[in-house]
């Protein structure tokens, strides 16, 4: 008995564009309401590109 597509998740179910669009949803709500954290998880651990979001977006807090 095979499972396998019982067990993906559900996001594979979702175009690229898709899954864009909910990232890019989310990284602008963390922006809005300041949530550097929330920002930060957006990113994988290590990022340059989520190292440099945060850094931006503390700069922007400081303003």
């Amino acid at each position: 008995m095979v499972l396998l597509p019982l067990l993906l998740p559900t996001a594979l179910a979702l175009t690229p564009v898709e899954v864009l669009d909910a990232w890019d949803e989310q990284r602008a709500a963390a922006w809005s309401a300041g949530d550097v954290a929330g920002l930060r998880s957006l990113y994988t651990p290590g990022s340059a590109a989520g190292r440099a979001d945060v850094t931006r977006r503390r700069g922007w807090c400081s303003t």
